[in-house]
């Protein structure tokens, strides 16, 4: 469950880095000709770049995923499968906005959406784990928390007789 988590932390810093390559993109000066997909209309909503909107999500994938691998709640799990599965579906009305509208491809956009989509993946068996994992972990904290406990009782035990 581990190596799944740490895919997503990974699999977020590289959304973040290209989604922040966008955003800069974005508002760089046009030196290499136009970019369509990046600079249109269709990139805004309400004035801002959704390059931004991505690097948010990116962001908070990267808390919940990180949340999860510390605190071991499933509710995070829950958390970080409903924002990859919205993340993904944008970027698929994205995508479509980009061959049947723009009639024209970023490929560092569709980098995010197979980023997100990877991310949907993994956070859905983290999810389907998750309940199962909690369960697991919050015995083995009670069972820890119980060591000095039992080791106190044998001793009065001991020392009584």
């Amino acid at each position: 469950m581990r190596k799944l988590v740490f895919a997503i932390l990974l699999l977020s810093l590289f959304g973040a880095a290209d989604a922040g390559y966008l955003t800069w993109v974005h508002y760089a000066p046009d030196t290499e000709g136009s970019n369509v997909v990046n600079k249109g209309n269709a990139s805004l909503i309400l004035g801002i770049p959704t390059s931004i909107f991505g690097l948010v999500a990116y962001v908070l994938l990267f808390a919940l995923a990180y949340i999860f691998l510390t605190l071991h709640d499933s509710r995070a799990a829950g958390a970080l499968l409903l924002v990859s599965l919205a993340g993904f579906l944008y970027s698929l009305y994205l995508s479509y906005m980009q061959i049947y509208v723009i009639y024209a491809i970023c490929p560092l956009c569709m980098l995010s959406q197979f980023l997100l989509f990877l991310i949907l993946l993994l956070s859905f068996v983290i999810w389907k784990r998750s309940d199962k994992y909690s369960a697991i972990q919050h015995r083995v904290d009670i069972a820890a928390s119980k060591k000095p406990a039992r080791k106190k009782a044998k001793l009065r035990k001991a020392r009584r007789s």
